[in-house]
């Protein structure tokens, strides 16, 4: 993160990405949990720096992330998409990414897409920090690495482009190549060097 970002008093939020149309906050008031706050609409011209945004706390170290979708004005697919590769990679790292204040079209969109089947998803941003104190729900998988539109033929890497383009609609998931391959799948061209060598 930018150094402007470390050496912040903790308990103010500092504008991390911005571009016509959303800026995303980071808030780090909470004990090892850290708050994305996107503003504005998230959508296919701005879902990058949102992504940017979980990437760079990624490499920073983070492991707990709770995204807070109270001050989005706006939401689709696209948006949704761009965080999908960072599920499986901070329950590798004994955390994980919730979601909080999510509603109207926005909650709508994350059933739709069966983001709720992978993702906790809580009304309140005081609930989301409170159930990193409890194990993940047996229904949510902590080995969960693939996904596939509910009527297509290939599986691909949760961070693959194609999930984040936003144009998959409802998506299944999968822990394992050998999950996939039994529902009849084959590895996305683009990222099966990545597929190949999953269990």
């Amino acid at each position: 993160m930018s150094s402007d970002l470390q050496n912040s008093p903790p308990s103010e939020p500092m504008v991390k990405a911005e571009q016509p149309g959303l800026s995303v906050h980071v808030h780090r008031d909470h004990e090892k949990v850290v708050i994305v706050e996107p503003e504005g609409a998230l959508d296919a011209d701005t879902a990058s720096d949102l992504h940017a945004t979980l990437m760079q706390l990624w490499q920073d170290g983070a492991a707990r992330i709770v995204i807070d979708g109270k001050r989005l004005d706006y939401m689709n697919s696209d948006g949704l998409g761009s965080i999908l590769e960072f599920v499986p990679r901070l329950r590798k790292r004994g955390g994980d990414l919730k979601l909080a204040c999510f509603s109207g079209k926005a909650h709508t969109i994350i059933e739709l897409l069966g983001l709720d089947q992978v993702l906790q998803v809580f009304a309140s941003l005081d609930e989301a920090i409170a159930a990193f104190d409890r194990p993940l729900p047996d229904a949510f998988s902590p080995t969960l690495a693939l996904a596939a539109s509910a009527r297509g033929e290939k599986v691909h890497v949760l961070g693959c482009r194609f999930l984040r383009s936003g144009q998959q609609g409802a998506l299944r998931f999968f822990s394992t190549v050998t999950d996939a391959q039994r529902a009849g799948l084959s590895p996305c061209r683009v990222c099966e060097p990545e597929i190949l060598v999953l269990p």
